[in-house]
């Protein structure tokens, strides 16, 4: 009799396993299908103003939490919780993650950040440390790209067999500046002053924290607080014509009639440079970014426009050259 019993207890077992699936249909031993995007395009740190995709490699930790109700997204650790599982993306486009949705009954809510960083957790560790390089050209654009830090959060969703998107947010801010010659300068000139542009002066934050539970990112103050003087951005372009990619520390700050962008010619003794001209200083927002038109002539640089738009909206505020659009 009891041997039986455990013959009928394995088979239950086995059609048990076998299925797992829910009266809704829900496969719950089905990895949840996580995809990730901004603006509605698959993409990340962006060496463009359209963007680039996702590399093979990326990984963006996710927290799942639960909650009862759908009026407003569970914060991270509460109910059924997960915390901070790597996505990986595969070379044919996929992600890969071992995340399973926890119950039928319940709401979840995703909370998504990039890049990942294992050391996080939902009670003790939710601040990511954030840094900027002094030289973001260098390398492919290796530090241009890694400081492009990602967030999102999901709306809370039932489980489902289908395929999610979490949308993930920028939330450093950008400089982007067009160069271009003026009347009285070539394209050649212009290519040899190309590759010396920096933008300096005011306050450049090095690091700081994301608090993944928000995305908040503030600038590390006290003894952890260090500045740079110099920031040399990304550059792309050619025959006169150039357009820089920096990101820096929302909070980063620059003065109403300071040197803002600088050239240095080959004598290393000549500086081309543009004061900043805006009616106010500029202190840079999360999510923003803040574009340049400039044109070098052998008198210094001028500015032809300017214009303020949201770095993952695309919605553009433009003005002319002594006006700062919020």
């Amino acid at each position: 009799m009891k041997k039986k019993s455990l013959l009928y207890f394995a088979a239950a077992l086995a059609i048990g396993l076998g299925a797992c699936t829910n009266d809704d249909g829900v496969d719950m031993d089905r990895p949840i299908a996580l995809n990730f995007s901004t603006d509605g395009v698959v993409t990340r740190a962006t060496i463009a103003e359209t963007g680039e995709t996702f590399e093979a490699g990326d990984r963006v930790g996710v927290y799942l939490s639960t909650g009862n109700t759908d009026d407003k997204p569970s914060a991270i650790g509460t109910g059924a919780a997960v915390d901070n599982e790597p996505f990986a993306k595969q070379s044919g486009g996929a992600w890969s993650g071992t995340l399973y949705w926890q119950n039928i009954s319940q709401w979840h809510t995703f909370h998504a950040y990039y890049p990942y960083d294992a050391a996080l957790n939902s009670s003790t560790a939710t601040a990511k440390a954030v840094a900027v390089a002094a030289d973001q050209h260098k390398d492919s654009g290796a530090g241009y790209k890694a400081a492009d830090y990602l967030w999102g959060v999901s709306a809370p969703t039932r489980a489902t067999n289908n395929s999610l998107t979490v949308q993930l947010e920028h939330r450093m801010a950008r400089i982007v500046v067009h160069l271009s010659p003026g009347a009285d300068m070539t394209d050649a000139e212009v290519d040899e002053l190309a590759p010396t542009l920096e933008i300096v002066g005011g306050t450049i934050p090095a690091t700081g924290s994301m608090d993944v539970t928000d995305g908040t990112i503030a600038a590390s103050t006290g003894q952890d607080a260090k500045t740079l003087t110099a920031i040399t951005p990304y550059r792309t372009g050619g025959s006169g014509e150039y357009t820089y990619f920096a990101i820096l520390l929302p909070g980063s700050s620059f003065g109403r009639g300071d040197t803002f962008v600088r050239l240095v010619a080959p004598d290393n003794t000549t500086y081309y440079a543009y004061t900043l001209s805006t009616t106010s200083d500029l202190t840079l927002e999360s999510g923003r970014q803040y574009i340049f038109t400039l044109t070098a002539n052998k008198a210094g640089i001028n500015l032809d426009q300017f214009s303020i738009t949201g770095w993952q909206t695309g919605g553009t505020a433009t003005g002319g050259a002594n006006m700062v659009v919020r």
